[in-house]
């Protein structure tokens, strides 16, 4: 009897683990299925640290950042994918296995992380900065997949727009004859009163000639937001001659990447509209009449001001994502040469600065080869 008990217990334990081995759940293997995604055109964007032809335009890596949505939506997964230019279209093309529920794609250029040369983007404006065909401005798009026209082979088309706004001066040949001026050049150009980060709610502005010397130093927090070494213009050679110093002249142009920033709808007291606009503060060294009637001995050397942007006779309310803001060389020469402008012994003097008519456009999207 106990020999028969002890059998029954080992069976009633076999028929437990049993059971329990049918409760095990197998990992649930994702459906997937194959895309086919087309970019399309896309350019290039210029930036401090050299002076290039002009133009709006921005460019993108093969890199791209491929997130998949359901129909709620909800984010299914993300993954880095790498893009071939089709032929000598002005398209590029991948194709990824996505999951099958997967209705929408996102799609991501010079997404931060992505590394650029020895940089790697972020959301700090420094990182976004660069030469001609440097992939810096994060574009994105999103399309939805198409499973019904060849069901068999999906597709989804997808458009990028770049996040950010653009200030740019464009180069000119400034001549060498004005009125109350015989001599000016532009000795160097700060961008101020930006956001440094993407998420950031307020404007970071930086006063007076020592945090200048500080936050735009090196290593300092907006250490790619000046060109110090310009040197554009005209100088006094002698007594009968002049020199035109043409490092920055016409067909080329200094331009800065900013996140979009705008006047809030109701502007706080003791705040102006004005406040909202990226400065420009533009060192410039130069020979003035003194009391209109002759030219003075050495040059005066200062900073003309520019706080504030106009579209025509209005002023710009905001500075929005794939636009472009321009002016030019030859608008700060004219300026100079009226004697009434303000110009301040210091960057960003809490008065006198100077409003700027200027150009706004869209960000042009056109075909370079891109670089990773």
């Amino acid at each position: 009897m106990k020999k028969q008990i002890i059998l029954l217990s080992a069976l009633v334990l076999t028929m437990l683990a049993s059971c329990e081995k049918e409760f095990i759940i197998a990992p649930v293997e994702v459906k997937k299925s194959q895309i086919s995604l087309i970019i399309g055109e896309y350019g290039e964007t210029k930036g401090i640290g050299a002076f290039t032809p002009t133009g709006a335009q921005v460019a993108v890596g093969t890199s791209f950042n491929v997130e998949s949505f359901d129909a709620t939506p909800t984010s299914l997964e993300n993954v880095k994918m790498e893009f071939t230019r089709t032929g000598t279209t002005n398209v590029y093309t991948a194709t990824a296995d996505v999951n099958a529920a997967a209705t929408k794609l996102k799609l991501t250029g010079n997404y931060d992380g992505m590394k650029v040369g020895e940089a790697t983007l972020s959301s700090n404006i420094n990182t976004r900065q660069g030469d001609v065909n440097s992939p810096v401005v994060l574009v994105s798009g999103e399309g939805t997949i198409d499973r019904t026209t060849t069901p068999e082979a999906p597709t989804v088309a997808v458009l990028v727009f770049p996040e950010m706004a653009r200030i740019e001066i464009l180069g000119a040949n400034t001549g060498t004859s004005f009125t109350n001026i015989k001599s000016v050049v532009i000795k160097a150009i700060y961008l101020n009163n930006v956001k440094l980060n993407r998420t950031d709610a307020g404007l970071d502005r930086t006063m007076g000639a020592t945090d200048f010397t500080t936050d735009y130093g090196t290593t300092g927090s907006k250490y790619a937001l000046v060109d110090n070494n310009v040197g554009n213009g005209w100088e006094v050679v002698d007594a009968s001659s002049a020199r035109v110093v043409d490092a920055f002249g016409a067909g080329k142009a200094i331009g800065y990447n900013i996140f979009p920033q705008a006047k809030p709808s109701t502007i706080p007291a003791g705040k102006v509209e004005t406040d909202y606009h990226p400065h420009v503060n533009i060192q410039v060294s130069y020979i003035k009449k003194t009391n209109g009637v002759s030219f003075d001995i050495t040059p005066t050397v200062g900073f003309l001001n520019i706080k504030a942007f106009k579209n025509g006779m209005n002023y710009i309310t905001s500075f929005a994502p794939g636009s472009v803001y321009t002016f030019s060389v030859s608008d700060i020469t004219n300026l100079i040469n009226d004697p009434k402008t303000p110009i301040a012994p210091e960057p960003e003097p809490e008065t006198g600065s100077v409003t700027i008519k200027c150009t706004v456009a869209s960000w042009e999207l056109v075909t370079v080869t891109p670089e990773v």
